[in-house]
């Protein structure tokens, strides 16, 4: 169990998934030597975890995606507040 997201996946992830470990208290695995993909696990454990892709992608859809997820299992971004 790592505490804040690094390289292990593209950087376009890193700022959300660090956020949401800083400001709200989620928690953040790696995937470890396991061969898992790191998942993000919000603070309602009702709600399931978000697995992170680890390959960089070019769509943008997948971003908006991702942070879809997120705020639909209780997250936020972009920050209130900022210009994201």
């Amino acid at each position: 169990m790592a505490e804040h997201a690094g390289r292990e996946i593209p950087k376009e992830y890193r700022d959300i998934v660090n956020y949401q470990v800083e400001h709200l208290g989620w928690r953040y695995d790696n995937g470890g030597g396991r061969g898992g993909h790191p998942c993000l696990y919000p603070t309602d454990r009702t709600q399931r975890p978000i697995a992170i892709s680890t390959t960089p992608t070019s769509h943008p859809r997948a971003l908006k995606n991702f942070t879809a997820q997120i705020r639909r299992a209780g997250g936020q971004w972009p920050p209130e507040g900022s210009q994201r």
